[in-house]
């Protein structure tokens, strides 16, 4: 008998369109958003950003943070034409 109970190997069933996406940090999403920390948690604060939380701690999903720059990105204006200069009188 080994010292140690051997560990359950057991098969998990691959399900379709099931894929598990690591959690970012206040930090690296701060890094990646290029705002400091204290920013992304006045974000949490007000409910700006998206997030979950994992015990005490505010973590996010990379594809969440995507789709929320996404949809705050607001459409590209045109310029405004120069204004003409009037003739000198």
């Amino acid at each position: 008998m080994p010292p140690y109970p051997q560990p359950l190997m057991v098969a998990m069933p691959e399900i379709e369109g099931n894929k598990v996406e690591p959690l970012w940090t206040e930090e690296e999403v701060a890094a990646y958003l290029r705002v400091q920390p204290s920013t992304v948690r006045t974000w949490v604060k007000s409910g700006k950003i998206p997030f979950v939380k994992a015990g005490s701690l505010n973590r996010f999903r990379r594809s969440e943070i995507e789709d929320w720059v996404e949809s705050g990105r607001l459409p590209a204006e045109e310029p405004e034409p120069a204004a003409a200069s009037e003739p000198a009188a």
